[in-house]
């Protein structure tokens, strides 16, 4: 039987037995291609019953706080109890029938990565780890990246020139005359030493900006948004994208124009919780969220909607000159607070109450300090976490940052960065390069070409066995006869020049269907800038020649030469093999810079028609800087196999139905292959209804080359020359085969087969997964008291539904009556009986996840009070592993237990504070056996144990293990220890004499911090009892030994 269980936030839902649940999968569609980054998503109801309101706090009840239904919560899907897919579920409402709840309506959503949710609507301003990329923009660091790039160390090690300062232009257009007489002018620049050294060349450094490496980004998104993505794409050794840039630029025309320089506030000390409920510190950012806030159990159960932020923020300056303080919210200002002088708080020189304070909604918050002075600022955010009408205490917490401007103005790549959305981001660099993304079950973000990813599987499955025929439909493919692929921006001068002369876009690619036909154009369009750049030649006085001068260029003006922003640019780096002229930024001073970075729309400078390198074009593009028309465009490497199999004249959607048995559908990767009368098919979407059992399969014929191998034989017919019509009169010919036995030839007499008959019936309908019981154990019974009883017992193993582990109740049935209680095994003829009392419980998916990963038992103990001496209980310890009538039980009961309670309290090891191990001098004892023993300083090793420091109770003739099981009992409250096991010491503890008097000065241990105890067998037969850990002070803690029994020393519980 194929059953499903869904699994919300560990908790399990409760199914209608008829409730018609489908997953859907597919990680591309082929009817849509540029769609990346969207969810499957499946609505579907679950009744409103006692386990489903308790899950879900009775959400159709406003009145009773607690469950917020704006947020997705992790979720699992399981079949015959093993996991099958990962994802989240969202309660989108709660159904009502003659004003009682009866359905809730849940949405599940799968694991391919819906990154819109993660990132929402930040933009790459707001990536907090793009900080650690500035610089100072002075003139020795700007001529320095101009060819070196900066190095910075991520937390995955050095990413070598992760900046650097490319050779584009906001404004001005370069040349390359040797002429002296061509000299600088407003708009053009001369850039060749040869013309001369003096200011009247050169490039001057405020025409340029910086530009960061594209896996910089990617990796500050990662860090933020606390993302893992796969290296299959994103690494430095695939240097098609490893090598591309994107330009620092925000704003027309020099970034430090009529643009306040912000220092930000940087390196968080300090921090201070008081209920540990603050997080999302980073170095120079503090990000909240409620969604976080409503998980902690301080506000469960409550009205989320009344919970409030309020942030202070008070700055110290250094000195006394005029400031500006800018908070930032997801990279956008928040709040600016103008014209202050000394301290203050949210611009107020006063201190503020918190009812003043500055009151927030989610996001990540940056602090940015603006003056023209040279001075340094303490800034100290205070935080409050509130909700209205409660009596609860107020969450606090604080933490400090610093800001300071130098003499120099910083280039910070989040103050320069492009206005533009993370997600708008990825997505375009995924349409970029034909990207696929899913979430694997490691969290890890799996990131592959599509190509890629296809070719990552090489299972196939037949499914024909499994398909019914009775219902087969096939389809075209396609709803459109054009895609067109294409960069939102190109506006600038000589993009939009080649629009002019080529009335077509520069890069972009209409690729149409080979054979005509009706249908619509399909666009994918990348939200990037793309520039063609200008190759410089040598001139001579204006005159140019056919010399090369090395030196390609990016020119950011638009058809009026105009400074232009445009969208996002996107761009190769090389370095050039030139030297050029630069100016500082003063205009005062030139220099010469030797192989400065120069941009591309190629992976590399050099010849591209045999080389191979990639270029950011769509089409085969005339490359700028080789001069050759290169092949290998964005189209060719990471379109052309997928997008010309969909365009095949052959290429059909088939639409069948199976049922698929499990080893594929827990097995099946959507890379895999199918089988279906002998052809082969991609997977376009797969579809499982979990009710009917049936899969509906959306699957792509597959063409591939033939291998055509040669024909040697035919068993008996083998190929033979008998004839005189062929000659072989050349050595060139020979005829060396012979006959091989691997092929038999179908008799010609053999019929047509008769149609045959494929309605496969599902293989899971009425059948009981196997079911096995726990097996349970008895536990150390806390000791009545005159007015209670413990019961207590432990689960050792869970039993298994199928294959999977499973837990689904476990509990006491007690009674002051043995008759009933020892008249049977059956539980629910136990539960039945009118003098037995059930006390069920019912575990967690966590509790069953920290058994399966940690090897733990499940510990029980019920405290029954209220009792009235002298009373007894019986009772009996269960556990079930299925309670589901869809499979078997299987159970296990313990034997009937007593539970007495006593006349005066008692402490079950003597080890209360003041009571004694051997009890000497006429004190009560805990030991049998009170033989002397020796108790002493020495390394384990030297007793059968590890190389550790510690002490030793042992006595090669005295010790038994009986008497080492009733040390380690008094030393921890733990019954019955296992051998070689170390088990916390419960409590302090020192020595005293055999008068029993104090005699701490030999050995107190005085903190039980880290204390742990065991024995093991020495030679597998001589006890020996090893205490480490702890604060231990006394003469035996450097040397000596000291005797512990019947008229020697004693020890004492001191807590």
């Amino acid at each position: 039987m194929l059953q499903l269980q869904i699994y919300f936030d560990g908790q399990q839902v409760e199914l209608f037995k008829d409730e018609s649940i489908v997953l859907t999968q597919s990680i591309q569609d082929i009817k849509d291609i540029q769609k990346v980054f969207v969810p499957f998503t499946q609505t579907f109801n679950v009744p409103a019953s006692k386990i489903n309101n308790k899950i879900f706090q009775h959400f159709y009840n406003f009145n009773i706080e607690g469950f917020d239904a704006r947020k997705k919560t992790p979720s699992e899907l399981h079949l015959n109890y093993k996991l099958f897919k990962k994802g989240k579920i969202k309660l989108e409402g709660v159904q009502l029938k003659n004003n009682e709840p009866h359905t809730y309506k849940l949405t599940f959503y799968g694991d391919t990565i819906n990154l819109k949710d993660v990132v929402g609507e930040d933009k790459l301003s707001a990536l907090d780890q793009l900080g650690k990329y500035s610089f100072d923009w002075t003139d020795t660091n700007i001529s320095t990246y101009m060819s070196n790039g900066l190095d910075v160390v991520t937390p995955t090690g050095t990413m070598t020139d992760a900046v650097i300062v490319p050779l584009i232009t906001h404004t001005a257009r370069l040349l390359f005359d040797s002429n002296s007489a061509v000299v600088n002018t407003d708009t053009i620049k001369n850039i060749n030493p040869a013309a001369g050294t003096s200011t009247d060349y050169g490039v001057p450094y405020s025409q340029l900006k910086p530009a960061i490496r594209l896996l910089a980004i990617i990796q500050a998104i990662e860090i933020e948004y606390n993302l893992t993505f796969s290296t299959d794409f994103f690494n430095s050794t695939n240097t098609a994208f490893f090598n591309l840039y994107m330009w620092m630029h925000n704003k027309e025309g020099d970034f430090q124009t009529n643009q306040d320089a912000q220092y930000q506030g940087k390196n968080i000390t300090n921090v201070v919780d008081d209920k540990q409920f603050f997080t999302g510190f980073k170095n120079a950012s503090y990000s909240s969220f409620l969604d976080d806030i409503i998980a902690r159990d301080y506000y469960k159960g409550k009205n989320n909607s009344k919970i409030f932020r309020k942030m202070n923020v008070t700055v110290v300056p250094s000195g006394g000159a005029v400031y500006t303080l800018v908070i930032k919210k997801d990279g956008q200002e928040f709040q600016r607070f103008e014209g202050l002088t000394g301290t203050t708080s949210l611009g107020q020189s006063a201190t503020l109450k918190n009812k003043d304070w500055l009151e927030h909604e989610d996001g990540v918050f940056t602090f940015f300090i603006e003056t023209e002075a040279v001075s340094s600022y303490t800034i100290t955010v205070e935080l409050i976490v509130d909700k209205k009408g409660t009596l609860l205490s107020r969450p606090k917490g604080s933490f400090q940052l610093t800001a300071a401007k130098t003499s120099d103005d910083p280039a910070n790549p989040l103050q320069l960065v492009p206005d533009i959305k993370v997600i708008d981001f990825l997505t375009g660099i995924f349409k970029m390069f034909n990207l696929t993304a899913f979430q694997d079950n490691n969290g890890i973000i799996q990131v592959k070409t599509l190509d890629d990813f296809y070719s990552s599987s090489t299972t196939v499955h037949d499914i024909t066995p499994f398909v019914d025929k009775t219902e087969t439909i096939t389809d075209a493919v396609l709803p459109f006869k054009e895609i067109d692929f294409g960069y939102e921006g190109t506006e600038s001068f000589l993009a939009n020049n080649h629009y002019q002369i080529a009335n077509t876009k520069w890069g972009a690619l209409d690729y149409e269907a080979p054979n005509k036909f009706d249908g619509k154009v399909y666009n994918i369009e990348l939200p990037f800038e793309h520039f063609k750049y200008e190759h410089l030649f040598i001139q001579a006085n204006n005159v140019v020649s056919v010399n090369d001068s090395g030196v390609q260029y990016g020119y950011s003006v638009d058809e009026s030469q105009n400074p232009y922003l445009g969208k996002p640019l996107i761009f190769y780096a090389t370095k050039s093999t030139a030297t050029i002229r630069t100016l500082n930024l003063a205009n005062t001073a030139g220099a010469s810079v030797a192989n400065p970075y120069i941009p591309l729309n190629c992976e590399d400078k050099g010849s591209t028609y045999l080389a191979g390198k990639q270029s950011l074009n769509f089409n085969a593009e005339f490359d700028e800087f080789s001069r050759q028309v290169n092949q290998v465009s964005l189209f060719k490497t990471y379109y052309e196999t997928y997008v010309k199999d969909m365009f095949d004249l052959r290429k059909r959607l088939t639409s069948v139905k199976a049922y698929l048995p499990m080893n594929i559908i827990f097995k099946l990767n959507l890379a895999d292959k199918f089988i279906l009368n002998n052809n082969e098919y991609r997977i376009n979407k797969i579809s499982t209804n979990f009710e009917t059992e049936h899969s509906s399969l959306e699957l792509t014929n597959i063409f591939e080359e033939p291998v055509f191998k040669t024909l040697k034989v035919l068993q008996d017919n083998g190929l033979t020359a008998d004839t005189n019509t062929i000659t072989a009169d050349t050595i060139d010919v020979k005829v060396d085969s012979g006959n091989d036995n691997q092929f038999t030839l179908p008799s010609i007499k053999t019929g047509i087969p008769s149609a045959t008959v494929n309605n496969p019936a599902s293989v899971f309908t009425n059948t009981s997964l196997t079911v096995t019981p726990p097996t349970i154990a008895v536990d150390q019974i806390p000791v009545s008291t005159t007015t209670k009883v413990f019961f207590s017992h432990q689960i050792t193993a869970i039993g298994k539904v199928g294959n999977t582990q499973k837990l689904d109740e476990y509990g006491y049935l007690y009674s002051t009556s043995l008759t009933n209680l020892s008249s049977t095994d059956d539980i629910d003829t136990l539960k039945a009986f009118g003098d037995v009392t059930t006390v069920p419980f019912s575990p967690t998916l966590a509790v069953i996840k920290v058994l399966l990963d940690n090897g733990l038992s499940v510990k029980s103990t019920y405290e029954k009070a209220g009792l009235t001496h002298p009373a007894i209980l019986y009772y009996r310890f269960y556990a079930r592993t299925n309670t589901d009538v869809q499979n078997d039980k299987a159970d296990a009961i313990s034997s009937v237990v007593s539970a007495s309670t006593v006349p005066s309290a008692v402490t079950q090891y003597n080890n209360a504070n003041g009571e004694n191990l051997v009890g000497v001098a006429g004190s009560t004892g805990y030991l049998t056996d009170t033989s002397p023993l020796g108790f002493f300083k020495a390394n384990f090793k030297n007793y059968g144990g590890e190389d550790q420091e510690g002490f030793i109770i042992y006595q090669i003739t005295n010790l038994t293990e009986t008497t080492a099981k009733e040390i380690i009992e008094w030393l921890t409250s733990t019954a019955l220890p296992a051998v070689d096991t170390y088990y916390d010491i419960s409590h302090t503890f020192k020595a005293l004499d055999r008068f029993g008097a104090n005699n701490s000065s030999m050995f107190n241990m005085t903190n039980k911090t880290n204390a742990k105890v065991k024995y093991v067998m020495f030679l597998n037969t001589y006890p020996v009892v090893m205490i480490k850990g702890g604060t231990v002070t006394g003469s035996l803690a450097t040397s000596g030994t000291y005797s512990i029994g019947d008229g020697n020393g004693d020890l004492q519980s001191t807590s």
